[in-house]
C-alpha cells in the first residue's frame, strides 16, 4: 500500500505527516506578516495526493488523484470541442460571425492576475498570435468583491460583469467559458478548517449555478484556488493556512459534480442542467521558497506590501500558468487556439528521460522546435496535475502514483501551434518491512477479557498496539486465529480499521467446530483491526494470539 511517511528531503512523499504538524505550528506560533514566512510545511494538493492534510486527502480530484477521472475528462473534451462554438448576440451558433466569450469571476487577486497590467493574462492572451480570433476575453473580476458578494444572482457584481460585456461589444448569451478564483475575506471569522473551507465551498457552488442563470450558454467553468500569502496573522485579509485550505473548497465542489451530488449537474442525460462543466484550472499555490514538484516557487517579492495581493512578478507567474493551461489542456485547446494555419507550422519533437517508474519519479523533459518560415515564439508544458512549465526543457517530479500525460504546445511567431503528448506511468514504491518476533501472547479472547462473542453479520474493532509488545509503529502482525463454539458455519475476515474489507477470510469454520489458522493482519493508523463475522446468525468465540509484528 502506498503511504506517505515523515522523512527529511524535498519529496512530498516524505512530508505528508510534516504538513499537518508544521501547519499546526504555524497557526499556533507567533503570527508573521513579512518575508520570513518562507515555509508553512503544507504540501501543494497535487503533490500531496492521497496523503492527508489533517484528516482530508489531497489531490485535485476524487481518490487523492490530480488527474480528471476518465469519464469526466471525456465529457470535458466533448464539450470543449463541440459544445463551445461561436455564437451571435442572441446566442445562436454562428460559425462565420459569432464570438466565444470568456470571463473571469472573482475578487481583487483575480482582477490583478487576469487583467491588471501588461503582465496579466488578458493582455498577454490578446497579444498571443495563437489565440482564436473569435475568442473575446472580458475581465469580470472586481476588487473587494469576495465570494459572498456573488451569491445573489441579481447582485451588483453580476450587473457589473454585464456592463463590461456590453463595453466589449458582446452579450451574456455569448459567454461560454469562465475562470473563477474566489475567497472569503477574513476567513478566520468562520472557524478553523474545515469549517471555513466548507463555507467557501458552498459559496462557489452557488456561484457555479449562478453562472448558468446569468449566462445560459456557459459550457465550462475552470476554478483555481488562492496563491500563497506571506502572512499567518489570522486577523489579516486571507492569511495562511486559510489560503492553502481554500484549495479543498474547489476540490470538494468538483468532487460533488463528479459524484452527482450537491446540485451541480451539467449533463442533460442525467437530469436538469443547473451548472456548467466544472474543472480545475491551474493550481497556483506553492509553499513559498519550497519548490513544488514542477520547480515552481512563490517568493515574498511575488506579493505586494500587504503580503497577500500579487506583485507584478506574481501576476506574471499566474498568467504564465493560465496561458500554459489553456494552450495545452484537451478541454480548452479547441476553443482557445486558432484553428487555421499561416504558412508552415513549427516542427516539434518532445521526449522524456523516463516514461515509467516508481514515485517519486524525476523526469527530465526535452524538446526541440524549428520553424521553416519564421521563429519559435514559446513553449508551454503542463503535466495533467495542475502544474506547468514554460521552459523548453523542464524537470518534473511525479510524487504521486498514477498515469499522467505531459503536454507540450509550441507556438511560432505566426500563431501556428503544435502539441505533443507524452504518457508517464508512475507506480507506488514497494513497502519493505522487517519482522520482529514476540513471545506468544494472547491479544483477544471473547470468552473472557473481550466478551461477548462475535455476532454473526457484524464487525467489531480491537485496538492492538500497546498490547503484547506491539509498538504504535507496527504496520501488521503475525497471528494465530482460533474460533470455537460457533452456533453456525461461517468465516472471519480482518482488516486494518479504515481499509477495505478483504475478500479472503482469515479462517473458515463449521458449526460447533474448533479451528485455528495462521495469518498476517494489517493494522490501522491507531494500531487497530476490524474483525467481520460472516455468519448468518448466532455467535462465535474468537481467540487471537500474536507471534510478531512488521514495521
Amino acid at each position: 500500500m502506498w503511504r506517505k511517511t515523515l522523512s527529511s528531503g524535498r519529496s512530498p512523499l516524505g512530508r505528508c505527516a510534516a504538513s499537518v504538524l508544521l501547519g499546526a505550528l504555524v497557526v499556533a506560533g507567533d503570527a508573521a506578516a513579512d518575508c520570513t514566512l518562507t515555509s508553512t510545511g503544507n504540501i501543494p494538493l497535487p503533490d500531496l495526493g492521497p496523503g492527508l492534510y489533517q484528516t482530508f486527502a489531497g489531490g485535485l480530484y476524487p481518490g487523492g488523484n490530480s488527474t480528471r477521472p476518465p469519464a469526466h475528462e471525456a465529457a470535458g473534451i466533448q464539450i470543449g470541442a463541440n459544445g463551445v462554438a461561436p455564437r451571435n448576440a442572441a446566442g445562436a451558433v454562428d460559425l462565420v460571425n459569432g464570438k466565444i466569450v470568456m470571463i473571469s469571476v472573482g475578487m481583487s487577486n483575480t482582477n490583478d492576475e487576469f487583467a491588471s497590467g501588461s503582465n496579466a493574462f488578458l493582455p498577454r492572451a490578446n497579444g498571443d498570435p495563437s489565440k482564436n480570433p473569435k475568442l473575446i476575453i472580458v475581465n469580470g473580476a472586481q476588487s473587494g468583491q469576495d465570494a459572498p458578494k456573488w451569491i445573489d444572482p441579481q447582485a451588483a457584481t453580476w450587473t457589473t460583469v454585464d456592463s463590461r460585456l456590453t463595453a466589449a461589444g458582446v452579450t451574456p448569451q455569448q459567454v461560454q467559458i469562465a475562470w473563477v478564483k474566489q475567497a472569503i475575506a477574513h476567513p478566520s471569522s468562520l472557524g478553523a478548517f474545515p469549517a471555513h473551507a466548507q463555507t467557501l465551498q458552498s459559496d462557489i457552488e452557488t456561484i457555479a449555478r449562478n453562472l448558468l442563470i446569468r449566462y445560459p450558454n456557459v459550457q465550462i467553468a475552470y476554478f483555481s484556488s488562492r496563491s500563497r500569502a506571506y502572512t499567518n496573522d489570522a486577523a489579516s485579509l486571507n492569511p495562511e493556512p486559510f489560503a492553502y485550505e481554500s484549495g479543498f473548497s474547489v476540490k470538494w465542489m468538483i468532487e460533488n459534480q463528479i459524484n452527482r451530488t450537491g446540485n451541480l449537474n451539467f449533463d442533460p442525460s442525467q437530469g436538469t442542467v443547473v451548472a456548467p462543466y466544472l474543472s480545475w484550472g491551474p493550481y497556483i499555490w506553492a509553499d513559498g521558497t519550497n519548490p513544488r514538484s514542477d520547480g515552481y516557487t512563490w517568493l515574498c517579492t511575488d506579493t505586494q506590501s500587504d503580503f497577500t495581493h500579487p506583485s507584478a512578478t506574481g501576476v506574471q507567474k499566474v498568467a504564465d500558468q493560465l496561458l500554459a493551461f489553456f494552450k495545452t489542456d484537451p478541454t480548452s485547446r479547441p476553443w482557445f487556439l486558432r484553428n487555421t494555419v499561416v504558412g508552415s507550422p513549427p516542427t516539434v519533437t518532445a521526449a522524456a528521460s523516463v516514461t515509467n517508474g516508481v514515485a517519486p519519479l524525476i523526469v527530465n523533459f526535452t524538446s526541440s522546435a524549428t520553424d521553416s518560415d519564421g521563429t519559435v515564439r514559446d513553449f508551454a508544458w503542463t503535466f495533467e496535475d495542475g502544474t506547468y512549465s514554460i521552459a523548453q526543457n523542464p524537470v518534473k517530479t511525479f510524487d504521486v502514483p498514477g498515469t499522467y500525460h505531459a503536454r507540450l504546445t509550441v507556438t511560432d511567431n505566426s500563431g501556428n501551434t503544435v502539441t505533443q503528448e507524452i504518457p508517464i506511468y508512475v507506480t507506488a514504491p514497494s513497502t519493505a518491512m522487517s519482522f520482529y518476533a514476540l513471545a506468544p501472547c494472547r491479544l483477544i479472547d471473547t470468552r473472557s477479557t473481550d466478551a461477548p462473542a462475535l455476532n454473526g453479520g457484524a464487525s467489531r474493532s480491537f485496538t492492538l498496539a500497546g498490547h503484547c509488545g506491539i509498538p504504535a509503529t507496527a504496520q501488521a502482525i503475525a497471528v494465530n486465529a482460533t474460533v470455537t463454539g460457533a452456533s453456525a458455519s461461517g468465516d472471519l475476515r480482518a482488516n486494518a480499521v479504515g481499509a477495505v474489507l478483504p475478500a479472503v477470510p482469515v479462517i473458515n469454520y463449521g458449526a460447533a467446530q474448533t479451528r485455528a489458522d495462521n495469518a498476517i493482519i494489517a493494522l490501522g493508523a491507531s494500531g487497530d483491526v476490524s474483525v467481520r463475522c460472516d455468519q448468518v446468525s448466532g455467535t462465535v468465540q474468537f481467540i487471537l494470539d500474536v507471534a510478531g509484528y512488521f514495521q
